[in-house]
């Protein structure tokens, strides 16, 4: 079972964010606003305000504006003439705090590009995504290996600064995975005419039994192979190294055994080369679905208990058609990234492993890890 709640927390205040029982100036700020006697202009109502009376303070729109994500929404929630402030200088507070609270890749690659009403709720979006993102690749990575006897470079902790650069690649492998199931949730939709807010939590349960399953499952994938082909080189690898990584903590450290003997995940190894249903429902509920199954017992439980019931009650035509186009959107990932992932991915672990991290690793135990990953050489015969 994957050390999830119990699993020690970063004390480090780096790029991933501080610890959150931590203290940070924005509490103080909060402290500050939440202490503020307010007869600055901005109790007025909005319809006052709109017929010409002062506005209220620049100078305490620019604290605001120094605030992170989790102080503005406590901010929001101290009194009303506080909220009607943020809500009416939604878009340029939102604007301010994504300018110092996240890099500007973090914005491209977790930020939805439509379907939110309002710039504070895209903004908390994106809070949520980055942050949940940095979790889940600290928990994979630290759970990778079961027993560190078994051989490789064994897990990379949260307080190890050498292992950065591969959690900055699987970072971006989260992001991806999350919009491939952003894309599938709107094809859903749209071919459905459902709206998002009245639909069951799992959208994996929504499809179950619906007619023209074949036409909905394929203008999902061609949706997400005209994403993934439009990617860099870069994100391309980034995702087959999260798939990788996905792929040991599916087989070994994810779950309490959830196979049965009617599934297509029989060895555990199934996962790891695309040729599983599991495939698809990782593509259709995205790191939420990791999300839920490692924060708590009770998710797991949930979790394994959606694998279980929804693979015996869907009709064995539409598992066929989802597995199969789950497929062809993990060999369209393939056909660019893999040929060249295994050499950088190698060239990242030894740099990291020979960086000085206190393990007795060599070079043996690094290809013993990569296993039949690593490309084997070839030779030419005059």
């Amino acid at each position: 079972m994957v050390r999830c709640c119990t699993a020690r927390r970063s004390t480090r205040t780096d790029r991933r964010g501080s610890c959150p029982e931590s203290s940070s100036p924005n509490s103080c700020i909060s402290y500050l606003l939440q202490s503020l006697p307010f007869n600055l202009g901005f109790q007025q109502s909005s319809a006052r305000r709109m017929s010409g009376l002062p506005l209220p303070s620049q100078t305490l729109l620019d604290i605001i504006s120094f605030c992170d994500v989790s102080t503005l929404k406590s901010l929001r929630l101290t009194q009303k003439a506080m909220r009607e402030l943020i809500d009416t200088y939604g878009h340029s507070i939102s604007t301010d705090i994504k300018l110092h609270s996240f890099t500007a890749d973090e914005v491209a690659s977790f930020q939805l590009e439509d379907g939110f009403d309002s710039e504070l709720q895209s903004l908390f979006l994106l809070d949520y995504r980055v942050r949940t993102t940095r979790w889940l690749t600290d928990v994979a990575l630290e759970n990778l290996q079961e027993d560190l006897d078994f051989g490789g470079f064994g897990n990379i902790g949260t307080n190890e600064a050498q292992g950065d650069s591969i959690r900055g690649r699987v970072n971006s492998g989260w992001s991806i995975l999350w919009r491939l199931s952003d894309i599938a949730h709107q094809v859903v939709f749209e071919r459905t005419g459902l709206n998002p807010r009245d639909v069951p939590r799992r959208i994996s349960s929504l499809t179950r039994g619906m007619p023209l399953v074949r036409e909905l499952e394929t203008a999902v994938k061609n949706e997400q192979t005209k994403y993934i082909s439009a990617l860099s080189f870069t994100e391309i690898y980034n995702y087959y190294l999260l798939h990788n990584y996905l792929a040991a903590v599916f087989r070994d450290r994810v779950f309490e055994d959830p196979r049965i003997e009617t599934s297509d995940w029989i060895s555990g190894n199934e996962f790891g080369i695309g040729s599983c249903w599991l495939n698809w429902l990782v593509l259709r509920e995205g790191p939420n679905f990791f999300a839920k199954a490692w924060g708590s017992k009770e998710g797991n439980k949930e979790c394994v208990t959606l694998i279980m019931s929804e693979w015996p009650t869907r009709p064995k035509e539409q598992v066929l058609i989802e597995r199969t186009t789950a497929k062809e959107v993990h060999e369209h990932i393939l056909e660019t990234g893999k040929p060249h992932e295994n050499v950088i991915m190698y060239n990242d672990l030894m740099g990291w492993a020979q960086g000085g991290r206190e393990i007795e690793r060599a070079y043996p135990d690094v290809v013993y890890h990569l296993g039949s990953r690593w490309p084997r050489p070839t030779y030419c015969y005059a």
